[in-house]
C-alpha cells in the first residue's frame, strides 16, 4: 500500500513531524540565547542583573507549540537565583513574546533544602503501651 499527500494518515504524520520539528527549532533557538547570555552578548536574559555579568545554567525545557519556558540558574559572584523565563516564537523563529521571572528564593532546590518532621514526641517513662 503506497501513501500519498492526499490521504489523512499522511497528512496526520506531517502535521506532527512538523510540529516536532517547529517545537525542536524554538527549544533550540532559546537555548542559543541562554549560550549567547553567557558569552556576554546582552540578551532578555541578562537585563534583569545589570550591571552584573550572570552565568545561566539551564536546568530545564519545555515546548508546547510555538511556546518554550526555561527554568534557569543564574549566578553572580557568590550568589544564586532561579529564573523562569517563557517565550513565544513566530512562524520564522523570531520571539514574539517574552516573559522573564526571577524567583525570590536563592537557587534551585536542593537536596539538604528539605525540611524534616520534628522528631517524635518521647513517652514518659513509667506508661506502658497500649
Amino acid at each position: 500500500m503506497r501513501l500519498t499527500l492526499t490521504d489523512p494518515l499522511s497528512g496526520t504524520l506531517h502535521a506532527f513531524l512538523t510540529r516536532h520539528t517547529v517545537q525542536e527549532r524554538n527549544k533550540a533557538l532559546a537555548l542559543a540565547l541562554v549560550e549567547s547570555a553567557n558569552r556576554g552578548e546582552p540578551c532578555l536574559l541578562t537585563a534583569l542583573f545589570a550591571p552584573d555579568r550572570p552565568l545561566l545554567v539551564c536546568d530545564s525545557v519545555l515546548a508546547d507549540g510555538d511556546h518554550v519556558a526555561l527554568r534557569l540558574t543564574a549566578t553572580t559572584g557568590t550568589a544564586a537565583r532561579c529564573l523562569f523565563a517563557e517565550f513565544r516564537f513566530d512562524g520564522e523563529g523570531r520571539i514574539t513574546e517574552h516573559h522573564t521571572t526571577p524567583r525570590a528564593d536563592a537557587g534551585p532546590p536542593a537536596v539538604t533544602d528539605h525540611h524534616p518532621l520534628p522528631p517524635a514526641p518521647r513517652r514518659p517513662q513509667g506508661l506502658a503501651e497500649r
